[in-house]
């Protein structure tokens, strides 16, 4: 084993002396202040003190090549606030890049610190709106814009995947607005939990979007909303990885995220952007309303088409039956009219044939009461009769026979010489 080298007599200082050297070097060569620009990695607040770690990325934006750690003090906060107004809000976030006027001081105990003097917000916006023409731009030329524009919207929204933040004013004001049209129609909402703003966005959006595809035939829409907000609230929207993941999800989506003029990087793929949270409740009311109105009329019009065919066929049913009656009638009158005549020469036919026979027995009549024996017997005549029996012949009578003469009045007998 070597010795170990005695390095006692070797010409070294202390840390504090280092730190203090570093220190004075570093007031030499930067007594002033100056711009730097940098991307917010984190920031903190605590007793009103903000401390940010500022980050400087590679050209593809992907490798951190320098870090370093600043403080912004309540005391220059509140003047800054005073003359930056609401921008400077807006730019002290996270993920943006910043223009700040820094007092670089190195402290022998906290180490190296850059103290910020003053912020150009208007550097973080023009810089923040160079990026998101650069993503509209990948967008368009991708054609990602026109993806969702392709999906037919359903007749009736009422199956809805919501991500939002359910802590969200705008998400409460979306539920609110649904529960006002509950008598009318009945729409359910699922919501999908997700950051909507900050460094989680991305992840969590991501996460909510996949557990949608999964399930996508559960759902007739996805809607994503969040209340409104500063300018550079958008930063967290104007996003390539979450835009291109919405422009291929197989359901139409609808983007309520709280701004009047400015469009995010989802608006621009969405199926249809609205302003507002309520905004977007209200375009899915009308949607219904409109389908439920086409029924309607759709309804009234199969009604009144189904009452005028059966009004027409009806009249034709009437036109039918008058020609049948009237075609009918015609025959039936001609044989009324031959069973008439029929009738009538029957009538003739029998009265004659009754005159004839009454005639007939009239003559029978007076024929019998002529041949009647009485009558004849009335005129002179007599009958004779042997033993009873008529004598019609001579030859019938013998000598000495005794015969019976029948007169009109009274009766002979006589015997033959």
């Amino acid at each position: 084993m070597e010795n170990p080298v005695d390095r006692s007599g070797v010409n070294c200082i202390s840390l504090y002396e280092l730190c203090h050297r570093i220190n004075r070097v570093l007031a030499a060569n930067f007594p002033n202040p100056i711009w730097v620009k940098a991307e917010i990695a984190s920031l903190q607040l605590r007793r009103e003190h903000r401390y940010f770690q500022l980050v400087e990325k590679d050209q593809q934006g992907e490798k951190i090549i320098s870090k370093a750690f600043a403080s912004l003090w309540a005391g220059n906060y509140s003047k800054l606030r005073r003359s930056r107004g609401k921008q400077l809000d807006e730019v002290l976030k996270e993920g943006l890049e910043v223009l700040v006027l820094v007092k670089v001081t190195f402290h022998e105990e906290y180490g190296f610190n850059l103290q910020i003097q003053d912020i150009d917000p208007n550097f973080t916006i023009g810089k923040y709106f160079s990026r998101k023409q650069q993503i509209f731009n990948k967008i368009k030329e991708r054609k990602l814009n026109r993806l969702q524009a392709s999906l037919p919207l359903p007749y009736v929204l009422q199956r809805i995947a919501v991500i939002s933040s359910s802590q969200a004013a705008g998400y409460k004001d979306f539920c609110q607005q649904l529960e006002e049209v509950r008598d009318k129609m009945d729409i359910h909402h699922l919501l999908f939990e997700s950051s909507m703003q900050g460094k989680l966005v991305e992840r969590d959006m991501l996460k909510a979007l996949d557990q949608i595809e999964c399930s996508y035939r559960s759902f007739d829409s996805v809607v994503i909303i969040r209340g409104g907000g500063g300018k550079l609230d958008l930063a967290d929207f104007d996003n390539f990885l979450l835009a291109e993941k919405l422009a291929m999800m197989p359901l139409p989506v609808l983007t309520g995220i709280g701004h009047e003029i400015d469009q995010s990087a989802l608006d621009l793929v969405a199926h249809h952007s609205l302003k507002t949270p309520t905004a977007t409740a209200q375009f899915i009311i009308d949607h219904n309303l409109a389908f439920l109105k086409r029924l309607s009329i759709a309804r009234d019009t199969l009604t009144s088409g189904v009452f005028q065919v059966l009004v027409s066929e009806e009249n034709k049913l009437i036109s039918l039956h008058k020609d049948l009656v009237h075609s009918g009638r015609h025959p039936l009158l001609q044989q009324h009219y031959k069973i008439m005549q029929l009738k009538e020469s029957l009538k003739a036919n029998v009265q004659y044939h009754l005159r004839e026979s009454h005639h007939n027995l009239n003559s029978i009549e007076q024929e019998l009461k002529l041949s009647d024996p009485k009558v004849i017997l009335e005129r002179g005549f007599s009958i004779t009769a042997k033993n009873g029996a008529i004598i019609k012949n001579e030859t019938q009578v013998l000598d000495q026979d005794e015969l019976e003469i029948r007169l009109f009045k009274g009766n002979l007998r006589v015997k033959k010489i």
